[in-house]
């Protein structure tokens, strides 16, 4: 039976539970807003790669008592506290000072670790360490640093990426909450500012097709010219031609077919016709996959390569330097995957961004998280021209989290992993990463690189402005970066679709299959199966050729020896054999004499012009000596009328 003086109690404490739930949810809500009180400074000072110094703890008691059913995984850190290290180096995202320790806003990975504790009843910010950038030196790269700090602390608190030579180390990776997706960043219209310098190509012509391509060109030429040789040969159509001259007629006739000049003229035979027909086909492939891939070529080489770059393979392939941050994933992604790719490795991130816009690199890798944290900071990114190259496009897609060592048996710190996993699963299923980073990035941009002005076309359509004035216009600032980043995705997928467009028309005439470029030249293997066509029908045609050879030369014995049978008038070959020659004979006779007559007509009509062009040459030369005479006695008079005057 409940005594009297306990109903107060009992209608109070659901008020006390809801009071207690809703001081807990502002609490969260206050740590999420930055509004935590910092001031803690590190509690340890060990140095890097130190060894012989461990600060790991050993939980193999806790779990042993989660095996036994005696805790639940979400209670088996409860009372303990963790001994964590975090990187507090320049861009970190772990606030922390020499001299006033944790700030009020300790950053996005302090407030993930103060969500955590609340959940999983552990705390942190009296038992932590920090570390800088290391050196980079022999033994002390970011990889060994990993490797040190789980061997020496509970868990290592940073954004460290996920790989397999990692994990081959004994490193565990908890659930991650960065995207360390890897990406290439580059001025806006930096073809424009950089500029490109005219250049005079005397080859370009030769660039469609590869070497292999255009020596299996030539020697198919002169493969069809003797092929045609042989069949002419075998068709008796060499004529009196020498050889030398009977061979440069074919290899000109070959040569000029593969412009898809056809000059084999009107074949007789079976095997000509088959041979013209393979030799006209192969013209037209070979002549159509070239303009295609010429055309494609000179209209990309119009343009400059830098607005053509949309990978890290075109970067590759034209030979770009591309710098990175030293000793991170960031580099040793690139220099184990893309080993031909010019790396200029920077001890500081900051310094990869100045050297973008110092243009001592035209290209760096960031990662995506790293990227829309940095896009809109001063320090970053002062003029708002850097571009996400690629638009969507990843060099690689991976994420980075918290790491730990991978123990199930010596101190059992894999227990660690496991509960912090359990509750980053929460914190990400339920949205609040999403609205850390939201707050994180709000705290350190201090420009506002989404807004676009169509006005403002000469400054690349972006209008610069601070955090604190465009915040009173949120609305209006996410249709404005919904609009620009609508514009920026068309013109992208424009150039892809361009891009296509001429590949596929280039595929069309010669089954190519895209590259990186649009004026990536056509291989061999692209082109084989025109080639072995032609290759197989002048084969066919040369054979067809041999057997037409060899029954004429079969027919000419077989009338050969019916032609020696004596008086054997009855044979019928025999009988049709005379009768044909009668009447070749009779044609011919015939023939012979309608062209005397016409010779003899030709001679009569000849000599009666001649006599004709006789007679009038005599009469223009009588009445020159007429004129002559009539001349002789007008000077004569003009000299005697002359004379007496003079008396």
């Amino acid at each position: 039976m409940i005594r009297r003086s306990a109903f107060p109690m009992i209608l109070l404490f659901p008020c006390l539970v809801c009071s207690t739930y809703f001081f807990k949810t502002d609490v969260a809500a206050q740590d999420l807003a930055g509004e935590t009180n910092g001031g803690q400074f590190a509690f340890y000072d060990t140095p890097l790669f130190a060894e012989g110094i461990s600060h790991r703890q050993d939980v193999c008691d806790r779990y042993y008592a989660l095996n036994n059913g005696t805790m639940k995984l979400e209670d088996v850190l409860r009372g303990i506290k963790l001994h964590a290290i975090f990187g507090a180096y320049s861009g970190s995202y772990f606030n922390y000072n020499n001299e006033t320790g944790i700030q009020p806003y300790g950053g996005i990975v302090a407030e993930i670790m103060d969500e955590l504790a609340v959940r999983a009843g552990f705390t942190w910010r009296d038992s932590f360490g920090i570390y800088d950038v290391p050196s980079g030196g022999v033994n002390e790269t970011w990889t060994d640093l990993l490797v040190w700090s789980t061997d020496t602390y509970d868990i290592t608190i940073d954004w460290w990426a996920k790989s397999l030579p990692r994990m081959n180390l004994g490193v565990a990776f908890l659930r991650d909450w960065y995207d360390s997706s890897i990406i290439l960043i580059s001025k806006q219209n930096l073809a424009d500012e950089v500029g490109t310098e005219a250049k005079i190509s005397l080859g370009n012509w030769m660039e469609p097709f590869t070497w292999e391509v255009w020596w299996a060109t030539i020697g198919t030429i002169l493969l069809s010219g003797v092929a045609y040789q042989l069949i002419e040969w075998m068709s008796n159509d060499r004529g009196d031609r020498k050889f030398w001259v009977w061979f440069s007629d074919s290899f000109y006739l070959s040569a000029m077919n593969a412009t898809q000049a056809y000059e084999y003229g009107t074949p007789r035979t079976a095997a000509g016709k088959i041979f013209g027909f393979s030799s006209a086909l192969w013209g037209l492939i070979l002549t159509a996959t070239y303009t295609a891939n010429l055309a494609s070529l000179l209209v990309t080489t119009n343009d400059s390569p830098l607005s053509q770059i949309e990978g890290i393979e075109d970067i590759t392939y034209l030979k770009y330097p591309v710098c990175t941050w030293a000793g991170t994933i960031l580099d040793s992604h690139l220099e184990a995957n893309h080993a031909s790719t010019i790396r200029k490795p920077k001890k500081e991130l900051v310094d990869v961004y100045s050297a973008l816009d110092s243009n001592e690199c035209f290209f760096a890798v960031d990662t995506v998280q790293g990227w829309l944290e940095h896009k809109s900071k001063r320090e970053y990114n002062p003029a708002c021209k850097l571009q996400w190259v690629g638009g969507d496009r990843k060099v690689s897609t991976n994420g980075a989290g918290f790491v730990a060592k991978a123990d199930a048996g010596v101190k059992c710190t894999s227990l660690i992993r496991d509960v912090l996993d359990y509750y980053l699963e929460q914190l990400v299923s339920e949205g609040w990463i999403e609205k850390a980073w939201e707050v994180e990035n709000q705290r350190k941009q201090d420009l506002d690189c989404d807004s676009f002005r169509p006005d403002l076309q000469a400054l690349g359509g972006f209008e610069i402005q601070t955090a604190e004035d465009s915040a009173a216009d949120e609305s209006g600032r996410r249709i404005r970066r919904l609009q620009q980043e609508a514009i920026q995705s068309s013109g992208i997928h424009q150039r892809r679709r361009m891009k296509a467009g001429s590949k596929s028309a280039a595929s069309a005439a010669g089954a190519l299959d895209g590259g990186i470029d649009d004026s990536q030249q056509m291989e061999l293997g692209a082109m084989i199966g025109s080639f072995m066509v032609h290759w197989v029908m002048m084969a066919i045609a040369v054979v067809v050729a041999a057997f037409q050879r060899y029954r004429k030369q079969k027919q000419r014995k077989s009338l050969s020896a019916t032609s020696k049978l004596e008086g054997d008038s009855s044979h019928p070959a025999l009988e049709g054999f005379d009768e044909l020659e009668k009447k070749n004979a009779n044609v011919s006779n015939l023939e012979l004499k309608e062209q005397i007559q016409v010779l003899n007509r030709a001679l009569v009509s000849s000599k009666t012009s001649q006599t004709r062009l006789m007679e009038e040459q005599m009469e223009l030369r009588d009445q020159i000596e007429n004129l002559s005479t009539i001349l002789e006695k007008i000077v004569k008079g003009k000299k005697e009328v002359h004379i007496n005057g003079s008396f």
